[in-house]
């Protein structure tokens, strides 16, 4: 006899379906009557360990020894199961800090830096498996660039600062005595450039900017403009990053060797050469996967494992459909 869960997925106080998980499917029932199938990747000994959440029409649903998966109502008799595709974390412990009385000498490059890109990653002892694939690796190199600085003078417009990859605390400065309109853009994913801020001196020239900030997602880009430059004057300014070093994130996508995989670029990397200073994510079908989930504000939280149960990472959650709820 096959074993099967019945769970609920409440859409709103006036609908509701219950749903039939068995092995590798899933089977959706409406007023009594079934509306549809679908495949999915837990096997019957595994269905009672599943762990969900759900808020309007979308399920949140976590095993061990699966990649977390959304199950999203697409339409009132229809649904879709996708993998839910984390691109900053969790990480294991850095390697130079796992064991700083024995360091691990194993060092490792990406042959592609730029976001998008497909690379070879290379370490120089044993140390991918299999089970890599999948898994994220984040590596860290020294920051190439600190500071973009430039100067304008007469009347001139255009950029004056080039961009700049920013992560962390940075800041803005400007120098010199300038009438002018200065604007400082952001660029995320190159998505396109937008407005950050705006600096205008007039007449008198009385305005210098001394600004600090904190960047927190990634990919990001900074630069600075003159857009109006009305008299004869000299603009000086200067975009400052103040972390040392960046951080690079590669999602594994096959592995040739315990020395070889190929990988997918997802946060720029500032080098292809060697580092010691790397950190394995926390889940992969090799380390497992989270075990539990809960919704805290307007976070959905992850936690638990196979081998990494202190491991946390939070996803931002939307709630666009719950306006429309009736």
């Amino acid at each position: 006899m096959r074993m099967v869960r019945l769970i609920p997925f409440v859409y709103s106080s006036s609908i509701a379906y219950l749903i039939e998980v068995g092995d590798e499917y899933m089977r959706f029932f409406y007023d009594n009557e079934e509306i549809a199938v679908m495949e999915t990747p837990y096997a019957e000994e595994h269905i009672f360990q599943l762990h969900f959440q759900q808020i309007a029409d979308v399920m949140r649903i976590v095993h061990p020894s699966y990649a977390p998966r959304k199950l999203s109502r697409t339409s009132t008799t229809e649904f879709t199961l996708e993998e839910i595709d984390f691109r900053r974390g969790p990480f294991l412990t850095r390697n130079d800090l796992i064991d700083p009385d024995e360091l691990n000498p194993t060092e490792i490059a990406c042959s592609a830096t730029v976001v998008g890109a497909y690379g070879a990653l290379t370490a120089d002892g044993d140390l991918f498996l299999e089970g890599h694939e999948g898994a994220l690796f984040k590596l860290i190199h020294p920051r190439t660039k600190t500071v973009s600085a430039g100067t304008k003078t007469g009347t001139s417009t255009g950029v004056i600062c080039q961009p700049i990859d920013i992560k962390g605390s940075w800041g803005f400065i400007t120098h010199g005595s300038w009438t002018a309109t200065i604007i400082l853009e952001r660029n995320e994913n190159n998505a396109g450039w937008e407005t950050f801020r705006t600096y205008i001196s007039g007449s008198p020239a009385d305005l210098n900017v001394n600004q600090s900030f904190t960047e927190s997602e990634d990919n990001v880009q900074y630069r600075a403009s003159v857009s109006e430059h009305a008299t004869s004057s000299t603009i000086k300014c200067e975009i400052t990053c103040n972390n040392s070093t960046q951080e690079g994130i590669v999602r594994i996508v096959g592995v040739s060797d315990s020395k070889h995989a190929s990988c997918l670029v997802l946060t720029e990397l500032a080098s292809t050469s060697y580092t010691k200073r790397w950190a394995e994510g926390a889940w992969s079908t090799l380390r497992g996967f989270p075990a539990t989930i809960a919704f805290i504000g307007d976070r959905c939280v992850y936690a638990g494992g196979i081998s990494a149960s202190d491991r946390v990472e939070t996803e931002v959650i939307d709630y666009p459909s719950l306006r429309s709820l009736p």
